[in-house]
Protein backbone atom coordinates (compact mmCIF):
# COMPACT_ATOMS: atom_id res chain seq x y z
CA UNK A 1 0.00 0.00 0.00
CA UNK A 2 1.18 3.31 -0.90
CA UNK A 3 1.57 6.30 1.47
CA UNK A 4 -1.60 7.82 1.00
CA UNK A 5 -0.49 11.05 3.16
CA UNK A 6 2.36 11.83 0.77
CA UNK A 7 0.96 13.97 -2.27
CA UNK A 8 3.23 11.75 -5.09
CA UNK A 9 1.10 9.27 -4.35
CA UNK A 10 -2.06 10.43 -4.46
CA UNK A 11 -4.47 9.08 -7.11
CA UNK A 12 -6.35 11.29 -9.88
CA UNK A 13 -10.25 10.49 -8.62
CA UNK A 14 -11.87 10.12 -5.42
CA UNK A 15 -11.57 6.84 -3.44
CA UNK A 16 -13.96 4.59 -4.69
CA UNK A 17 -15.09 4.20 -1.01
CA UNK A 18 -13.44 4.93 2.49
CA UNK A 19 -13.94 5.37 6.69
CA UNK A 20 -15.51 8.42 8.00
CA UNK A 21 -12.79 10.32 10.23
CA UNK A 22 -10.02 9.23 7.13
CA UNK A 23 -7.71 11.66 5.27
CA UNK A 24 -9.29 11.92 1.97
CA UNK A 25 -7.10 13.32 -0.60
CA UNK A 26 -6.81 13.87 -4.54
CA UNK A 27 -4.51 15.26 -6.60
CA UNK A 28 -5.28 16.80 -10.77
CA UNK A 29 -2.38 17.16 -12.26
CA UNK A 30 -3.82 17.14 -16.17
CA UNK A 31 -5.77 20.60 -15.92
CA UNK A 32 -3.34 23.61 -15.34
CA UNK A 33 -2.24 23.40 -19.03
CA UNK A 34 -5.61 24.25 -20.19
CA UNK A 35 -6.57 25.98 -17.18
CA UNK A 36 -3.94 28.31 -15.38
CA UNK A 37 -3.91 28.47 -11.85
CA UNK A 38 -3.05 32.16 -11.92
CA UNK A 39 -6.28 32.66 -13.66
CA UNK A 40 -8.58 29.86 -12.08
CA UNK A 41 -10.13 27.87 -9.17
CA UNK A 42 -11.39 24.39 -9.47
CA UNK A 43 -13.77 23.17 -6.88
CA UNK A 44 -14.63 19.86 -5.30
CA UNK A 45 -18.76 19.39 -5.09
CA UNK A 46 -19.98 16.49 -3.35
CA UNK A 47 -24.17 15.88 -2.45
CA UNK A 48 -25.66 12.24 -0.61
CA UNK A 49 -28.32 10.36 -2.44
CA UNK A 50 -31.13 11.39 -1.46
CA UNK A 51 -33.89 8.85 0.48
CA UNK A 52 -36.03 6.46 -1.21
CA UNK A 53 -39.10 9.16 0.11
CA UNK A 54 -36.85 12.48 -1.38
CA UNK A 55 -34.91 13.33 -4.16
CA UNK A 56 -33.00 15.87 -2.14
CA UNK A 57 -29.79 15.52 -0.87
CA UNK A 58 -29.50 14.82 2.86
CA UNK A 59 -25.98 16.07 3.09
CA UNK A 60 -23.28 18.44 0.68
CA UNK A 61 -19.59 18.81 0.85
CA UNK A 62 -17.20 21.26 -1.18
CA UNK A 63 -13.88 21.81 -1.20
CA UNK A 64 -11.58 23.96 -2.56
CA UNK A 65 -8.71 22.66 -4.41
CA UNK A 66 -5.67 24.36 -3.41
CA UNK A 67 -2.44 25.29 -5.77
CA UNK A 68 0.59 23.53 -5.91
CA UNK A 69 3.20 23.90 -8.90
CA UNK A 70 1.30 22.62 -11.44
CA UNK A 71 -1.27 20.68 -9.89
CA UNK A 72 -4.76 21.35 -8.44
CA UNK A 73 -4.90 19.49 -4.68
CA UNK A 74 -8.51 18.75 -3.04
CA UNK A 75 -7.63 17.64 0.34
CA UNK A 76 -10.00 17.20 3.54
CA UNK A 77 -8.44 16.46 7.13
CA UNK A 78 -9.48 13.42 9.41
CA UNK A 79 -11.01 16.04 11.60
CA UNK A 80 -13.60 16.97 8.36
CA UNK A 81 -14.30 13.71 7.39
CA UNK A 82 -15.29 12.68 10.77
CA UNK A 83 -18.46 14.30 10.31
CA UNK A 84 -19.51 13.60 6.35
CA UNK A 85 -22.72 11.68 6.54
CA UNK A 86 -22.05 7.76 5.94
CA UNK A 87 -24.02 6.50 2.64
CA UNK A 88 -23.56 7.09 -1.22
CA UNK A 89 -22.13 10.11 -3.07
CA UNK A 90 -22.14 11.88 -6.40
CA UNK A 91 -18.98 14.20 -6.80
CA UNK A 92 -18.60 16.60 -9.19
CA UNK A 93 -15.47 18.87 -10.13
CA UNK A 94 -15.57 22.76 -11.40
CA UNK A 95 -13.35 24.69 -12.81
CA UNK A 96 -14.06 28.91 -12.80
CA UNK A 97 -12.59 31.65 -14.17
CA UNK A 98 -11.40 34.15 -11.49
CA UNK A 99 -11.97 37.28 -12.74
CA UNK A 100 -15.44 35.84 -13.87
CA UNK A 101 -17.71 33.86 -12.07
CA UNK A 102 -20.58 33.33 -14.67
CA UNK A 103 -17.54 31.08 -16.68
CA UNK A 104 -17.52 27.95 -14.77
CA UNK A 105 -17.53 24.57 -16.53
CA UNK A 106 -17.56 20.81 -14.87
CA UNK A 107 -14.73 19.03 -15.77
CA UNK A 108 -15.51 15.45 -14.41
CA UNK A 109 -17.76 13.87 -11.97
CA UNK A 110 -18.31 9.96 -10.14
CA UNK A 111 -19.59 8.71 -7.12
CA UNK A 112 -17.80 7.01 -3.70
CA UNK A 113 -19.28 5.71 -0.74
CA UNK A 114 -18.46 6.76 3.00
CA UNK A 115 -18.37 4.10 5.35
CA UNK A 116 -18.74 4.03 9.09
CA UNK A 117 -15.76 4.92 11.24
CA UNK A 118 -14.98 1.86 12.33
CA UNK A 119 -12.87 2.92 14.97
CA UNK A 120 -15.77 4.40 17.08
CA UNK A 121 -19.35 3.04 15.47
CA UNK A 122 -21.56 0.43 17.00
CA UNK A 123 -23.08 0.40 13.72
CA UNK A 124 -23.77 -3.71 12.16
CA UNK A 125 -20.73 -4.37 9.74
CA UNK A 126 -22.37 -7.32 7.96
CA UNK A 127 -24.03 -6.70 4.67
CA UNK A 128 -26.94 -6.56 3.71
CA UNK A 129 -26.37 -10.01 2.00
CA UNK A 130 -25.51 -11.74 5.16
CA UNK A 131 -27.76 -10.00 7.21
CA UNK A 132 -30.87 -11.09 4.69
CA UNK A 133 -28.77 -14.60 4.09
CA UNK A 134 -29.02 -15.36 8.09
CA UNK A 135 -32.31 -14.14 8.65
CA UNK A 136 -33.94 -16.67 5.58
CA UNK A 137 -32.02 -19.83 7.12
CA UNK A 138 -33.56 -18.92 10.51
CA UNK A 139 -36.82 -19.38 8.85
CA UNK A 140 -35.67 -21.94 7.05
CA UNK A 141 -33.95 -24.30 10.02
CA UNK A 142 -36.84 -23.08 12.34
CA UNK A 143 -35.19 -21.02 14.10
CA UNK A 144 -37.38 -18.28 14.32
CA UNK A 145 -37.91 -15.41 16.70
CA UNK A 146 -41.33 -12.57 16.73
CA UNK A 147 -39.06 -10.35 14.97
CA UNK A 148 -37.10 -12.54 12.39
CA UNK A 149 -40.75 -13.77 11.26
CA UNK A 150 -41.86 -10.62 10.83
CA UNK A 151 -39.17 -9.35 9.03
CA UNK A 152 -39.73 -8.59 5.46
CA UNK A 153 -36.94 -8.09 2.05
CA UNK A 154 -38.13 -6.31 -0.72
CA UNK A 155 -41.88 -5.43 0.82
CA UNK A 156 -42.32 -9.61 1.13
CA UNK A 157 -42.66 -10.97 4.27
CA UNK A 158 -40.70 -13.62 5.05
CA UNK A 159 -43.07 -15.83 7.06
CA UNK A 160 -45.35 -15.41 4.07
CA UNK A 161 -42.83 -16.86 1.74
CA UNK A 162 -43.26 -20.68 0.54
CA UNK A 163 -39.91 -22.66 1.15
CA UNK A 164 -39.66 -22.59 -2.66
CA UNK A 165 -38.93 -18.68 -2.64
CA UNK A 166 -37.01 -18.68 0.58
CA UNK A 167 -34.67 -20.95 -0.88
CA UNK A 168 -34.19 -19.03 -4.09
CA UNK A 169 -33.82 -15.86 -1.97
CA UNK A 170 -31.18 -17.26 -0.22
CA UNK A 171 -29.60 -18.66 -3.25
CA UNK A 172 -29.39 -14.95 -4.32
CA UNK A 173 -28.08 -14.12 -1.19
CA UNK A 174 -25.19 -15.78 -1.12
CA UNK A 175 -24.69 -15.17 -4.98
CA UNK A 176 -24.37 -11.86 -3.72
CA UNK A 177 -22.31 -12.66 -0.70
CA UNK A 178 -19.75 -14.54 -2.98
CA UNK A 179 -19.32 -11.52 -5.42
CA UNK A 180 -18.33 -9.30 -2.23
CA UNK A 181 -16.14 -11.41 -1.14
CA UNK A 182 -14.22 -11.43 -4.52
CA UNK A 183 -14.25 -7.82 -5.19
CA UNK A 184 -12.65 -7.54 -1.23
CA UNK A 185 -10.09 -10.42 -2.64
CA UNK A 186 -9.69 -8.45 -5.64
CA UNK A 187 -9.17 -5.08 -3.39
CA UNK A 188 -6.44 -7.51 -1.37
CA UNK A 189 -4.84 -8.40 -4.78
CA UNK A 190 -5.50 -11.73 -3.63
CA UNK A 191 -7.66 -12.99 -6.71
CA UNK A 192 -10.95 -13.81 -6.60
CA UNK A 193 -10.10 -17.61 -5.16
CA UNK A 194 -12.60 -18.78 -8.40
CA UNK A 195 -9.34 -19.82 -10.15
CA UNK A 196 -9.31 -24.05 -11.56
CA UNK A 197 -5.91 -24.83 -11.61
CA UNK A 198 -5.22 -28.37 -13.64
CA UNK A 199 -3.70 -31.09 -11.79
CA UNK A 200 -1.59 -33.93 -13.53
CA UNK A 201 -0.93 -37.18 -12.23
CA UNK A 202 2.13 -39.12 -12.52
Amino acid sequence: MSNIFDSTNWPKYPPADFCSGDYFAFKRDDLSSDFPLSTYTVNFHASLYGSSTSSTSASQISIAATESVSEYHIIAQATATASWTVGDYSWSLFVTKTSDSGKRHQLDQGTFEVKPNWATSTVDPRTDAVKNLELIEDVLYGRVQGDVSSYSIAGRSLAKMTPEELIQLRNFCARQILTEKRKERLRQKKGTGANILAYFRK
